[in-house]
């Protein structure tokens, strides 16, 4: 599991980078549409480009934040449960966010599919296609049904192994 772990890890790290390179891109972006229309000049589309953008932005880094277990768990009740039945819930309730992210990765990716094929869907005025960030979005989303499947079985691990019980609770507040 610990190489899995290691595995998972490096990929939504990778992937966070393009959040980081998304986040600077925007920010230089707006600067100059800002000081651009401040000198009279406007710059077609500035809005459309910042839309996009902001898509791989957003989903590219919520699998890095999970393996960062930096999203929220609420585990105030599960303190006070037997330990069994404490590492049963979080692992159903793990399972269930898992199949949600799964449901929502096929949709990303059955909806690139048309966008590329029969909708053939991009910006109004700069005629950028979706399905490159529907790419990125349906990747992004992959990984992070993998490291919540993951953690959901470290949970269920935990449940029977005490090495794996302090590892999935050192990070529950």
């Amino acid at each position: 599991m610990h190489g899995f772990t290691k595995v998972t890890d490096k990929i939504c790290e990778f992937i966070s980078y393009i959040s980081m390179v998304v986040i600077a891109f925007i920010m230089f972006f707006n600067v100059i549409c800002v000081v651009a229309r401040y000198v009279g000049y406007n710059i077609t589309g500035g809005v459309e480009v910042t839309q996009v953008m902001l898509s791989a932005l957003i989903f590219s880094s919520w699998a890095y934040v999970q393996t960062q277990h930096g999203h929220i768990h609420v585990t105030m009740f599960l303190s006070m449960m037997p330990t069994k039945l404490r590492f049963f819930l979080f692992t159903v309730t793990s399972l269930l966010t898992t199949v949600t992210m799964a449901f929502a990765t096929v949709a990303v990716f059955q909806e690139m599919y048309l966008s590329i094929t029969v909708k053939h869907t991009c910006t109004a005025n700069l005629l950028i296609p979706y399905w490159p960030f529907y790419l990125i979005e349906g990747v992004s989303f992959l990984m992070f049904a993998v490291v919540l499947l993951r953690d959901a079985i470290k949970a269920g691990i935990a449940m029977f192994n005490e090495k794996m019980a302090e590892e999935v609770q050192q990070f529950w507040t």
